[in-house]
């Protein structure tokens, strides 16, 4: 691994003893969980809202929330009632950091951890969402039951001398990286995580941020 304390874990175990904090106020969830007016159901394989027949907007600006593990990471509803963390998923909307339940909510406020890797089974990711039997054309959604994929794909990067340090921290923040590639001329680089809950926990945290 390139990145992470050896007392790592122990360190999530401290922050668990704690309740889990409310990332959002209540009243801008509405503005941090958009929707088309009339839409209830989301495809996360075709990443729309059912009956949305526009096309996505690409520029969509950079993520209003982010995830804070050192500040946000506590115990929830969901890890009380189980608390050997053997059925509970975590919270989408906890990587994302924009949880507005907090200790009330029904499932895990934590990042991945080994453990994890025995009990969630290949045909789900680890927020509890059905994988599938190949992989979106543009490599997003939930990804492949038939392939453990560990790659993360940025881009966009503004070139730096330290970018590499700077992903690494950035990106190793989310679970142990096996190796970080950059490719300067096309300002994109390929992050490989040692296991895919990582990758799949750090997709969702890093998704727009800048």
């Amino acid at each position: 691994p390139l990145f992470r304390s050896p007392t790592w874990e122990q360190e999530i175990d401290k922050l668990m003893k704690r309740p889990a904090r409310r990332q959002i106020k209540a009243q801008d969830k509405s503005k941090v969980h958009w929707r088309p007016e009339g839409a209830f159901e989301y495809n996360i394989w075709y990443h729309k809202w059912v009956g949305e027949h526009w096309k996505e907007d690409r520029e969509r600006g950079a993520a209003e929330t982010r995830c804070i593990l050192k500040r946000d990471t506590g115990y929830t509803r969901g890890s009380l009632h189980d608390p050997k963390g053997e059925k509970q998923f975590l919270c989408l909307y906890f990587a994302r950091g924009c949880c507005e339940n907090g200790a009330e909510c029904s499932y895990l406020h934590r990042p991945p951890v080994p453990s994890d890797l025995k009990r969630i089974d290949l045909g789900h990711d680890c927020f509890g969402r059905g994988r599938h039997s190949a992989h979106r054309d543009d490599m997003g959604g939930v990804g492949s039951f038939d392939k453990d994929c560990r790659t993360l794909y940025v881009s966009g990067l503004q070139l730096r001398s330290n970018l590499e340090e700077i992903l690494k921290t950035e990106f190793g923040e989310w679970g142990d990286l096996e190796e970080v590639k950059i490719i300067p001329r096309l300002h994109i680089a390929f992050i490989t995580y040692t296991n895919r809950l990582y990758a799949e926990f750090a997709k969702v945290a890093m998704g727009d941020q800048t």
